[in-house]
């Protein structure tokens, strides 16, 4: 409630016009404003989920509670170096938005023509395990390469560094050395060249 309270005060004391339209700090009101009015929510919430006790009640109140983490961000307005850096990412979620599409078109494009292959290479293995070095692969061209959700997901943790390109090039290669290839392509477009480009609009 010292939120509230704080609230209520400087509502009176600037008045409703300059604190929500004129004032140089509206935004932040309105960001305060929005918090209050969840904290109050939230205590609401409590105690009537106390008398009703029940799996979807305790859901909603984890979810609910998760709005405290939110409040963190009032200190910003309170230094100047954090309140820049706030700014700054929130300028640039734009274009980050536009950046992870791009990529998003790059690994669509490569993944359709590598689950086109390795999808008929599991289908012709589908019969029959066959030795074990024949079931290794078939496991691991299911796990990286086995949909396009899958393929889709490989080629991001290929470009973003989290797993070796080599290791999930590896059972492609041995599909055909032409997937070797395009995955060399792959990396040499996503890594060198657009991850350089967003690195320098960023």
């Amino acid at each position: 409630f010292a939120f509230l309270l704080e609230l209520l005060l400087r509502l009176v004391a600037e008045g409703s016009t300059q604190f929500f339209v004129t004032s140089k700090l509206r935004w932040w009101n309105m960001f305060d404003t929005v918090l209050v009015i969840m904290s109050m929510l939230e205590e609401i919430g409590k105690i009537t989920w106390a008398t009703m006790p029940d799996i979807s009640s305790l859901r909603i109140a984890r979810i609910v509670r998760l709005i405290k983490v939110v409040r963190v961000i009032r200190m910003a307005r309170f230094f100047h170096d954090l309140r820049i850096m706030v700014y700054g990412i929130a300028l640039s979620l734009k274009s980050l938005v536009w950046a992870m599409m791009l990529l998003l078109i790059i690994g669509f494009m490569f993944g359709v023509c590598i689950l086109e292959v390795v999808s008929i290479q599991l289908v012709s293995m589908r019969s029959s395990w066959g030795t074990e070095e024949l079931a290794r692969l078939k496991l691991d061209l299911f796990r990286f390469w086995g949909s396009m959700s899958s393929t889709l997901y490989t080629l991001y943790m290929v470009m973003c560094g989290g797993i070796d390109w080599g290791d999930v090039a590896a059972p492609l290669i041995e599909v055909t050395p032409g997937l070797g290839l395009l995955m060399c392509l792959y990396v040499a477009i996503a890594v060198f060249c657009v991850l350089n480009i967003v690195t320098g609009i960023f």
